[in-house]
């Protein structure tokens, strides 16, 4: 079991806060105890199981995705790249996406992100990004791949499988191109959505 988490430090005398990187809690024996691993990077990220064992890391970073690796089962971090913006576009400040691994694929979903304007960011165009694995865990993502599940404004994203293989997606959406810039947003103005992705 692991729970990728992003850690702050809480310095109460000088009531200040600052970022304490990403890192990840770990059991290995069904949650009785847990460990904490190595800290990494900071950034809204998610964790999957790649088909060597290894676990891949996702995360929002400066605008762009990162792909991180352990084989340790979350202990340490020690290798990153970054993902080419033409692999994994994302909006201009990044939009938290997900991953998840299905029948020896990665998946990736997210917002890909559009033109911003005076009423509406750049959080739009929700897709959905596969890429296959060759030597382990190294993987490439392919432009060609890419799905459109949405094409007006998408942000936050979660995965999961269902037991008969069926792959869920949880997503913010809104009817606008992208999401509200008002300073009072009206109601409705985001919503979670169910995608549900046949295995058949």
């Amino acid at each position: 079991m692991i729970v990728p988490m992003r850690s702050f430090k809480v310095d109460a005398d000088k009531g200040t806060v600052s970022n304490g990187g990403n890192t990840a809690m770990y059991s290995d024996d069904h949650g009785v105890t847990w460990q904490t691993g190595q800290p990494n990077k900071s950034g809204e990220w998610t964790v999957t199981e790649a088909p060597d064992g290894a676990l891949i890391g996702n995360i929002r970073y400066n605008g762009y995705r990162q792909n991180y690796y352990s084989t340790d089962g979350g202990a340490k971090w020690p290798g990153f790249s970054d993902y080419p913006a033409s692999q994994l576009p994302t909006p201009e400040k990044g939009c938290a996406g997900s991953v998840i691994v299905k029948d020896n694929w990665l998946y990736y979903c997210g917002a890909k992100g559009i033109t911003a304007t005076s009423s509406h960011d750049d959080r739009g165009i929700l897709y959905l990004a596969k890429a296959k694995f060759f030597d382990g865990h190294s993987h490439t993502f392919n432009a060609a791949d890419h799905m459109v599940l949405y094409d007006k404004a998408a942000g936050y994203t979660c995965m999961a499988l269902m037991p008969d293989g069926d792959l869920v997606i949880v997503a913010e959406l809104g009817d606008l191109p992208g999401f509200t810039k008002t300073s009072t947003r009206p109601e409705g103005w985001i919503r979670l959505d169910l995608f549900i992705l046949s295995s058949k």
